[in-house]
């Protein structure tokens, strides 16, 4: 859980040629999966927002949430069983062979964040 003062945004970066600077301590590159970079951010001047902003940016966290459900109805007809699917996989780790779950687990994850592109399904295809 995230402190109450923390605003923290997690934003995806492809194809930009991002590297975070080689003596940075705090990096705010979370996870590579690929070529698909995950950063963190922290927004500190959260603070400085008058508490009906803050308000309002906690309800539009919210929103986004909320929409996810949606956006895998939108792309593919088989969009929410898929993700259901690779969700159900995920969590029953102990089920799943080492090796094959950390494919899965990259797979999921491109997935998860592709969802918002359109032809994602076509785009993780494994290539010739």
């Amino acid at each position: 859980m995230l402190p109450k003062d923390a605003f923290v945004v997690s934003l995806l970066a492809t194809g930009f040629g991002y590297a975070a600077p080689p003596d940075s301590a705090a990096s705010p590159i979370v996870e590579r999966v690929g070529d698909t970079v995950f950063l963190q951010l922290e927004a500190n001047s959260f603070n400085s927002l008058t508490p009906k902003q803050q308000a309002l940016a906690y309800w539009l966290s919210q929103a986004a949430i909320a929409i996810n459900p949606i956006i895998y109805d939108q792309q593919s007809r088989f969009g929410w069983r898929q993700k259901a699917l690779l969700e159900t996989v995920v969590a029953n780790k102990s089920k799943v062979d080492p090796a094959v779950y950390a494919k899965i687990l990259g797979y999921t994850k491109l997935f998860w964040t592709q969802a918002r592109r359109r032809n994602f399904c076509r785009d993780l295809r494994p290539k010739n």
